[in-house]
Protein backbone atom coordinates (compact mmCIF):
# COMPACT_ATOMS: atom_id res chain seq x y z
CA UNK A 1 0.00 0.00 0.00
CA UNK A 2 1.13 3.52 -0.49
CA UNK A 3 3.20 4.95 2.45
CA UNK A 4 -0.36 7.05 3.70
CA UNK A 5 -1.78 4.59 4.50
CA UNK A 6 0.79 2.32 6.13
CA UNK A 7 0.67 2.49 9.87
CA UNK A 8 2.57 5.23 11.55
CA UNK A 9 4.26 3.33 14.50
CA UNK A 10 7.46 4.98 16.15
CA UNK A 11 8.79 3.61 19.78
CA UNK A 12 7.33 4.26 22.52
CA UNK A 13 9.41 6.10 24.85
CA UNK A 14 9.54 7.48 28.36
CA UNK A 15 5.88 9.70 29.00
CA UNK A 16 5.03 9.17 25.47
CA UNK A 17 1.65 10.31 24.17
CA UNK A 18 -0.89 7.12 23.00
CA UNK A 19 -2.29 8.60 19.44
CA UNK A 20 -4.91 7.98 16.36
CA UNK A 21 -3.19 6.92 12.97
CA UNK A 22 -6.07 7.92 10.53
CA UNK A 23 -6.15 7.17 7.12
CA UNK A 24 -8.55 9.65 5.21
CA UNK A 25 -10.24 9.62 2.18
CA UNK A 26 -12.55 12.14 0.21
CA UNK A 27 -14.89 11.98 -2.75
CA UNK A 28 -17.67 13.21 -4.30
CA UNK A 29 -20.04 10.81 -5.71
CA UNK A 30 -21.20 11.95 -9.36
CA UNK A 31 -19.97 15.21 -9.25
CA UNK A 32 -22.04 15.95 -6.01
CA UNK A 33 -20.37 17.72 -3.27
CA UNK A 34 -21.03 14.60 -1.28
CA UNK A 35 -18.09 14.04 0.74
CA UNK A 36 -17.32 11.08 2.37
CA UNK A 37 -14.16 10.74 4.59
CA UNK A 38 -13.37 6.75 5.80
CA UNK A 39 -11.28 6.74 9.02
CA UNK A 40 -9.58 3.37 9.45
CA UNK A 41 -8.27 3.86 13.61
CA UNK A 42 -4.91 2.16 14.73
CA UNK A 43 -3.27 2.31 18.38
CA UNK A 44 0.30 3.90 17.99
CA UNK A 45 2.98 5.88 19.80
CA UNK A 46 4.98 8.99 19.86
CA UNK A 47 7.47 10.81 21.74
CA UNK A 48 5.93 13.87 23.90
CA UNK A 49 7.57 16.21 21.20
CA UNK A 50 5.84 14.79 17.81
CA UNK A 51 3.07 16.39 15.83
CA UNK A 52 0.57 14.02 18.57
CA UNK A 53 1.59 15.59 21.14
CA UNK A 54 0.56 19.19 20.31
CA UNK A 55 -3.08 18.14 19.47
CA UNK A 56 -2.57 16.35 15.84
CA UNK A 57 -2.01 16.79 11.97
CA UNK A 58 -1.07 15.83 8.88
CA UNK A 59 2.14 13.49 8.75
CA UNK A 60 2.11 12.21 5.38
CA UNK A 61 1.08 13.65 2.36
CA UNK A 62 -1.86 13.74 -0.20
CA UNK A 63 -2.25 11.21 -2.69
CA UNK A 64 -4.35 11.32 -5.76
CA UNK A 65 -6.42 8.13 -6.47
CA UNK A 66 -5.42 6.40 -10.18
CA UNK A 67 -9.10 6.27 -10.67
CA UNK A 68 -10.80 9.34 -9.21
CA UNK A 69 -9.61 12.76 -9.50
CA UNK A 70 -11.89 13.91 -7.07
CA UNK A 71 -9.89 11.53 -4.26
CA UNK A 72 -7.39 12.42 -1.91
CA UNK A 73 -5.95 9.54 0.73
CA UNK A 74 -4.53 11.69 3.98
CA UNK A 75 -2.89 10.25 6.97
CA UNK A 76 -3.92 12.04 10.22
CA UNK A 77 -2.69 11.39 13.38
CA UNK A 78 -4.35 13.47 16.99
CA UNK A 79 -3.61 12.45 20.40
CA UNK A 80 -5.53 10.27 21.38
CA UNK A 81 -6.49 12.27 24.62
CA UNK A 82 -8.22 14.54 22.60
CA UNK A 83 -11.93 15.10 21.91
CA UNK A 84 -14.22 14.34 18.73
CA UNK A 85 -14.24 18.23 18.95
CA UNK A 86 -10.29 18.21 18.48
CA UNK A 87 -10.90 15.77 15.76
CA UNK A 88 -13.47 17.49 14.09
CA UNK A 89 -11.40 20.71 14.20
CA UNK A 90 -8.45 19.01 12.32
CA UNK A 91 -11.02 17.58 9.52
CA UNK A 92 -12.47 21.05 8.98
CA UNK A 93 -9.52 22.40 6.38
CA UNK A 94 -9.61 18.43 4.40
CA UNK A 95 -13.48 18.17 4.51
CA UNK A 96 -13.83 22.03 3.32
CA UNK A 97 -16.39 23.29 5.57
CA UNK A 98 -16.62 23.91 9.58
CA UNK A 99 -16.82 21.01 11.79
CA UNK A 100 -20.54 22.06 12.21
CA UNK A 101 -21.42 21.32 8.84
CA UNK A 102 -20.23 17.49 8.46
CA UNK A 103 -21.09 14.67 10.31
CA UNK A 104 -18.97 11.78 11.86
CA UNK A 105 -20.19 8.27 12.00
CA UNK A 106 -18.68 5.54 13.51
CA UNK A 107 -19.18 2.16 11.08
CA UNK A 108 -20.13 -1.51 13.16
CA UNK A 109 -19.97 -4.60 12.00
CA UNK A 110 -22.38 -5.11 9.05
CA UNK A 111 -21.44 -1.60 7.69
CA UNK A 112 -23.91 -0.14 9.88
CA UNK A 113 -23.45 3.39 10.72
CA UNK A 114 -23.86 5.29 14.31
CA UNK A 115 -23.50 9.20 14.57
CA UNK A 116 -20.82 10.06 17.03
CA UNK A 117 -22.81 13.21 18.50
CA UNK A 118 -21.08 14.10 21.79
CA UNK A 119 -18.54 16.51 21.08
CA UNK A 120 -16.88 16.25 24.87
CA UNK A 121 -15.92 12.86 24.42
CA UNK A 122 -12.48 11.18 24.32
CA UNK A 123 -11.09 9.39 21.41
CA UNK A 124 -9.66 6.82 24.06
CA UNK A 125 -13.19 5.22 24.02
CA UNK A 126 -13.18 4.28 20.44
CA UNK A 127 -11.25 0.62 20.16
CA UNK A 128 -8.03 -0.34 18.19
CA UNK A 129 -9.36 -0.63 14.35
CA UNK A 130 -12.04 1.69 14.48
CA UNK A 131 -13.61 3.08 11.22
CA UNK A 132 -15.39 6.26 10.83
CA UNK A 133 -17.44 7.74 7.57
CA UNK A 134 -17.74 11.83 7.71
CA UNK A 135 -20.37 13.29 5.64
CA UNK A 136 -21.66 16.41 4.67
CA UNK A 137 -24.43 17.71 6.58
CA UNK A 138 -25.64 19.81 9.40
CA UNK A 139 -23.77 18.37 12.82
CA UNK A 140 -26.16 17.73 15.51
CA UNK A 141 -26.85 19.82 18.53
CA UNK A 142 -27.16 19.22 22.01
CA UNK A 143 -30.94 17.93 22.45
CA UNK A 144 -31.25 16.67 18.33
CA UNK A 145 -31.47 13.63 17.00
CA UNK A 146 -31.50 12.75 13.36
CA UNK A 147 -34.30 10.60 12.34
CA UNK A 148 -35.01 8.47 8.53
CA UNK A 149 -38.10 9.23 7.50
CA UNK A 150 -40.08 6.24 5.30
CA UNK A 151 -42.87 7.35 3.18
CA UNK A 152 -45.75 4.13 4.37
CA UNK A 153 -48.52 3.04 1.66
CA UNK A 154 -49.84 -0.77 2.53
CA UNK A 155 -51.56 -0.90 -0.12
CA UNK A 156 -48.61 -1.06 -2.27
CA UNK A 157 -46.38 -3.64 -3.10
CA UNK A 158 -43.51 -1.30 -2.62
CA UNK A 159 -45.07 -0.40 0.57
CA UNK A 160 -42.20 1.65 2.27
CA UNK A 161 -40.02 3.98 0.36
CA UNK A 162 -36.63 5.87 2.07
CA UNK A 163 -38.66 9.57 2.05
CA UNK A 164 -35.91 11.82 4.06
CA UNK A 165 -33.21 11.98 6.71
CA UNK A 166 -34.29 15.03 9.05
CA UNK A 167 -33.52 16.57 12.65
CA UNK A 168 -35.81 16.49 15.41
CA UNK A 169 -35.42 18.12 19.19
CA UNK A 170 -36.17 17.22 22.48
CA UNK A 171 -39.84 19.46 23.68
CA UNK A 172 -40.62 19.35 19.77
CA UNK A 173 -44.13 17.90 19.37
CA UNK A 174 -44.94 15.55 16.75
CA UNK A 175 -47.44 17.91 15.26
CA UNK A 176 -44.94 20.56 14.93
CA UNK A 177 -42.54 17.29 13.79
CA UNK A 178 -45.07 16.82 10.64
CA UNK A 179 -45.21 20.13 9.79
CA UNK A 180 -41.40 20.88 9.28
CA UNK A 181 -41.20 17.09 7.73
CA UNK A 182 -43.95 18.88 4.73
CA UNK A 183 -41.54 21.83 4.85
CA UNK A 184 -38.55 19.82 3.86
CA UNK A 185 -40.76 17.79 1.67
CA UNK A 186 -41.92 20.70 -0.47
CA UNK A 187 -38.74 22.32 -0.45
CA UNK A 188 -37.05 19.70 -2.12
CA UNK A 189 -37.49 19.49 -6.00
CA UNK A 190 -36.83 15.63 -6.23
CA UNK A 191 -39.39 14.93 -3.87
CA UNK A 192 -42.90 15.05 -6.07
CA UNK A 193 -45.10 14.77 -2.93
CA UNK A 194 -48.31 16.51 -2.42
CA UNK A 195 -49.04 15.95 1.35
CA UNK A 196 -51.37 17.89 3.91
CA UNK A 197 -50.30 17.64 7.64
CA UNK A 198 -53.84 16.89 8.91
CA UNK A 199 -53.81 13.95 6.63
CA UNK A 200 -50.42 12.34 7.80
CA UNK A 201 -49.67 10.68 10.89
CA UNK A 202 -46.24 9.26 12.12
CA UNK A 203 -45.40 6.12 13.69
CA UNK A 204 -42.28 4.08 14.57
CA UNK A 205 -41.16 1.96 12.08
CA UNK A 206 -39.27 -1.64 13.59
CA UNK A 207 -37.38 -3.00 10.82
CA UNK A 208 -39.84 -3.33 8.19
CA UNK A 209 -42.96 -3.53 10.25
CA UNK A 210 -45.37 -0.07 11.58
CA UNK A 211 -46.13 0.14 14.84
CA UNK A 212 -46.95 2.61 17.77
CA UNK A 213 -48.79 5.13 16.61
CA UNK A 214 -47.51 9.23 17.62
CA UNK A 215 -50.27 11.66 18.62
CA UNK A 216 -49.69 15.20 17.63
CA UNK A 217 -49.98 16.63 21.26
CA UNK A 218 -46.77 14.01 22.28
CA UNK A 219 -43.49 15.09 23.31
CA UNK A 220 -40.09 14.16 21.60
CA UNK A 221 -37.85 12.58 25.01
CA UNK A 222 -40.62 12.84 27.08
CA UNK A 223 -43.43 11.00 25.68
CA UNK A 224 -41.42 9.19 22.60
CA UNK A 225 -37.68 8.21 23.01
CA UNK A 226 -34.98 8.53 20.88
CA UNK A 227 -32.04 6.53 19.70
CA UNK A 228 -29.63 5.70 17.35
CA UNK A 229 -30.16 4.58 13.89
CA UNK A 230 -34.09 6.12 15.14
CA UNK A 231 -36.70 5.10 11.92
CA UNK A 232 -40.00 6.26 11.56
CA UNK A 233 -43.06 6.21 8.90
CA UNK A 234 -44.78 8.97 7.37
CA UNK A 235 -48.07 7.66 6.65
CA UNK A 236 -50.79 9.28 4.57
CA UNK A 237 -54.78 8.89 5.65
CA UNK A 238 -57.69 9.16 3.50
CA UNK A 239 -59.02 11.03 6.10
CA UNK A 240 -58.34 12.44 8.75
CA UNK A 241 -56.64 10.97 11.97
CA UNK A 242 -58.73 8.15 13.53
CA UNK A 243 -56.45 7.14 16.41
CA UNK A 244 -57.24 9.92 18.82
CA UNK A 245 -55.58 8.24 22.26
CA UNK A 246 -52.57 6.31 23.53
CA UNK A 247 -55.09 3.81 24.79
CA UNK A 248 -56.73 2.41 21.80
CA UNK A 249 -55.17 0.48 19.00
CA UNK A 250 -55.24 0.53 15.12
CA UNK A 251 -55.70 -2.65 13.01
CA UNK A 252 -55.30 -3.65 9.73
CA UNK A 253 -57.71 -5.47 8.49
CA UNK A 254 -58.02 -6.90 4.67
CA UNK A 255 -61.39 -8.78 3.59
CA UNK A 256 -60.90 -12.59 2.53
CA UNK A 257 -64.05 -13.31 -0.19
CA UNK A 258 -63.48 -17.34 -0.25
CA UNK A 259 -65.79 -17.15 -3.06
CA UNK A 260 -63.20 -15.76 -5.76
CA UNK A 261 -60.31 -16.65 -4.02
CA UNK A 262 -59.25 -12.69 -4.01
CA UNK A 263 -58.60 -9.96 -1.02
CA UNK A 264 -59.88 -6.59 -0.77
CA UNK A 265 -57.36 -3.71 -0.62
CA UNK A 266 -56.22 -3.00 3.01
CA UNK A 267 -57.98 -1.26 5.36
CA UNK A 268 -57.84 -0.62 8.95
CA UNK A 269 -59.83 0.17 12.46
CA UNK A 270 -59.67 1.16 15.63
CA UNK A 271 -60.36 -0.42 18.67
CA UNK A 272 -60.81 0.76 22.25
CA UNK A 273 -61.68 -2.07 23.88
CA UNK A 274 -59.49 -5.18 23.59
CA UNK A 275 -62.18 -8.16 22.95
CA UNK A 276 -62.38 -10.02 19.84
CA UNK A 277 -66.16 -9.09 19.64
CA UNK A 278 -65.43 -5.10 19.81
CA UNK A 279 -62.54 -5.63 16.82
CA UNK A 280 -66.02 -7.33 15.43
CA UNK A 281 -67.92 -4.72 16.00
CA UNK A 282 -65.24 -2.05 14.02
CA UNK A 283 -65.12 -4.08 11.05
CA UNK A 284 -68.52 -4.96 10.92
CA UNK A 285 -69.04 -0.88 10.90
CA UNK A 286 -66.10 -0.12 7.40
CA UNK A 287 -68.19 -3.38 5.76
CA UNK A 288 -71.64 -4.89 4.49
CA UNK A 289 -71.14 -7.96 7.09
CA UNK A 290 -73.15 -8.14 9.92
CA UNK A 291 -71.19 -8.24 12.64
CA UNK A 292 -72.14 -11.52 13.92
CA UNK A 293 -71.55 -12.90 10.99
CA UNK A 294 -67.47 -11.55 11.02
CA UNK A 295 -65.14 -14.33 10.66
CA UNK A 296 -61.91 -13.28 11.98
CA UNK A 297 -57.79 -14.52 12.20
CA UNK A 298 -54.39 -12.89 12.67
CA UNK A 299 -52.68 -12.76 9.56
CA UNK A 300 -48.81 -14.44 10.20
CA UNK A 301 -45.19 -13.43 8.55
CA UNK A 302 -43.44 -10.61 8.17
CA UNK A 303 -45.09 -6.87 7.48
CA UNK A 304 -47.36 -6.18 5.64
CA UNK A 305 -48.11 -10.02 6.08
CA UNK A 306 -49.25 -10.55 2.82
CA UNK A 307 -50.41 -14.14 1.91
CA UNK A 308 -51.21 -16.59 -0.81
CA UNK A 309 -54.99 -16.50 -1.48
CA UNK A 310 -54.46 -20.40 -1.53
CA UNK A 311 -53.41 -20.19 2.01
CA UNK A 312 -55.75 -17.76 3.58
CA UNK A 313 -58.83 -20.39 4.05
CA UNK A 314 -56.94 -23.18 5.81
CA UNK A 315 -53.85 -22.28 7.40
CA UNK A 316 -54.76 -19.00 9.47
CA UNK A 317 -56.77 -19.85 12.81
CA UNK A 318 -60.41 -18.46 11.98
CA UNK A 319 -62.09 -17.44 15.79
CA UNK A 320 -60.35 -18.29 18.07
CA UNK A 321 -61.49 -19.41 21.53
CA UNK A 322 -60.04 -16.18 23.16
CA UNK A 323 -61.40 -13.16 24.88
CA UNK A 324 -59.24 -10.90 24.74
CA UNK A 325 -57.13 -9.63 21.06
CA UNK A 326 -53.63 -9.60 23.87
CA UNK A 327 -53.89 -13.34 24.00
CA UNK A 328 -52.61 -15.93 21.62
CA UNK A 329 -52.73 -16.31 18.63
CA UNK A 330 -54.13 -13.38 17.90
CA UNK A 331 -50.99 -11.30 20.38
CA UNK A 332 -51.98 -8.03 19.67
CA UNK A 333 -50.41 -5.29 22.05
CA UNK A 334 -49.70 -2.44 19.31
CA UNK A 335 -50.27 -0.54 16.21
CA UNK A 336 -49.90 -2.23 12.72
CA UNK A 337 -51.19 -6.00 13.24
CA UNK A 338 -53.13 -7.08 10.33
CA UNK A 339 -55.70 -8.93 10.59
CA UNK A 340 -58.46 -11.16 7.87
CA UNK A 341 -61.96 -11.34 7.93
CA UNK A 342 -64.32 -13.46 5.63
CA UNK A 343 -68.28 -13.01 5.81
CA UNK A 344 -69.32 -16.34 7.94
CA UNK A 345 -72.04 -16.96 5.31
CA UNK A 346 -69.92 -17.07 2.12
CA UNK A 347 -69.07 -20.51 0.42
CA UNK A 348 -65.65 -21.24 -0.80
CA UNK A 349 -64.69 -21.66 -4.44
CA UNK A 350 -64.07 -25.34 -5.45
CA UNK A 351 -60.90 -25.46 -7.46
CA UNK A 352 -59.80 -27.62 -10.07
CA UNK A 353 -56.41 -28.65 -10.42
CA UNK A 354 -56.04 -26.30 -13.27
CA UNK A 355 -57.28 -23.20 -11.49
CA UNK A 356 -54.90 -24.19 -8.63
CA UNK A 357 -51.90 -24.14 -10.67
CA UNK A 358 -53.11 -20.75 -12.43
CA UNK A 359 -53.63 -18.85 -8.92
CA UNK A 360 -49.86 -20.95 -7.64
CA UNK A 361 -48.14 -19.20 -10.53
CA UNK A 362 -50.00 -15.71 -9.96
CA UNK A 363 -49.40 -15.90 -6.35
CA UNK A 364 -45.97 -17.18 -6.47
CA UNK A 365 -45.54 -13.59 -8.83
CA UNK A 366 -46.96 -11.42 -6.61
CA UNK A 367 -45.82 -12.70 -3.54
CA UNK A 368 -42.17 -12.20 -4.61
CA UNK A 369 -42.08 -8.72 -5.31
CA UNK A 370 -42.54 -7.88 -1.52
CA UNK A 371 -40.00 -10.60 -0.75
CA UNK A 372 -37.73 -8.65 -2.76
CA UNK A 373 -38.86 -4.94 -1.84
CA UNK A 374 -36.28 -3.63 -0.03
CA UNK A 375 -37.50 -1.73 3.22
CA UNK A 376 -34.67 0.09 4.86
CA UNK A 377 -32.23 2.71 4.03
CA UNK A 378 -28.71 1.58 2.27
CA UNK A 379 -26.75 4.13 4.32
CA UNK A 380 -26.85 2.44 7.23
CA UNK A 381 -27.95 -0.85 6.77
CA UNK A 382 -26.67 -2.94 4.30
CA UNK A 383 -28.69 -6.28 5.39
CA UNK A 384 -32.28 -7.14 6.41
CA UNK A 385 -31.47 -8.10 9.73
CA UNK A 386 -30.15 -5.66 12.59
CA UNK A 387 -26.85 -6.19 13.32
CA UNK A 388 -25.37 -5.36 16.82
CA UNK A 389 -24.69 -2.04 15.79
CA UNK A 390 -27.79 -0.70 17.46
CA UNK A 391 -27.44 -2.48 20.70
CA UNK A 392 -23.50 -1.43 21.22
CA UNK A 393 -24.75 2.07 20.41
CA UNK A 394 -27.33 2.55 22.77
CA UNK A 395 -25.51 0.61 25.18
CA UNK A 396 -22.42 3.64 24.95
CA UNK A 397 -25.02 6.31 24.89
CA UNK A 398 -26.31 4.96 27.86
CA UNK A 399 -22.54 4.49 29.64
Amino acid sequence: PPSCLRPQVRPCLAHAVSVWACDVRVESVEGEPVWCVSVSVRVCCVTGGSAGASGGGVVAGESQSPDKCSQKVLSIRIDRNKTLSDLKKLLEQHVGVASTQFKVYRVYTQSQEYEMTRLGDSLQTLPSDTKLVVKLGRALKQGEFRIKIFLLDIRSVDYSKHLLDTIVAKGMTVQQFKEQIVSEIEEDPSLDYHLSVDKLRLRKKTWRSAGTIYLDSQVFEKDIHVFANFEMYLEPLKGGEKMLAATSIQVYVRRWRPSTHTVDLTDEVVVTESTPDHLRKKISEISDVPQEGVDIAKAYGAFPCEMSVLDINEDLEWNPNITNINSIPFSIYDDGCVVYYRDAEEKAEVLSAERKNELQKQENTRLSKYNSTPTYSSSSYRVEEKGVADDEAVKEEES
